[in-house]
């Protein structure tokens, strides 16, 4: 933390504190600060999440500029978390349902396919996907979808 130079307030007709009395106030400043600091315990809210999880495809992370994108396997119907990125199918015949596409513009998720059963992506509410209500995924399809803040589309 730097040190303040000037101790005279700009503009200031008449100096009520020495120099010494400056120095002493921007240590006890420094002391909060320092102590605010080191127990501060962020507030984690639904739009923090939000953030996180676009900034890097879900809540993914970072290491040696590698994006770690994450991954769940399902078997029966499933409702996408903010954290998802990839969800894949191994089993059965069911539903996946997206997030609503409000407020969280930018998040991509993709659904695949890989049992034998058929899987169907539905969006929140009203919401589409490219204008659908629902997109179905045979054996080995999949589906990407990013939401343009309104409905999913597909990419």
């Amino acid at each position: 933390m730097s040190k303040i130079s000037n101790v005279r307030l700009p503009n200031a007709a008449v100096v009520n504190y020495s120099p010494e009395q400056f120095n002493q106030l921007i240590r006890s400043l420094e002391q909060v600060i320092l102590q605010l600091n080191s127990t501060y315990t962020p507030n984690i809210s639904e739009d923090t999440l939000s953030a996180l999880a676009w900034f890097g495809g879900g809540a993914g992370s970072l290491s040696t500029g590698t994006v770690v994108k994450n991954y769940i396997a399902v078997t029966s119907a499933y409702t996408v978390t903010y954290q998802d990125f990839m969800v894949e199918c191994t089993s059965g015949t069911f539903a996946v349902t997206l997030l609503s596409a409000a407020g969280i513009t930018g998040q991509e998720f993709e659904v695949k396919n890989s049992g034998t059963g058929t899987i169907t992506v539905t969006p929140d509410g009203s919401e589409t996907i490219d204008g659908a209500a629902t997109v179905v995924l045979a054996q080995y399809d999949a589906v990407k979808v990013m939401s343009n803040g309104t409905n999913w589309i597909v990419v």
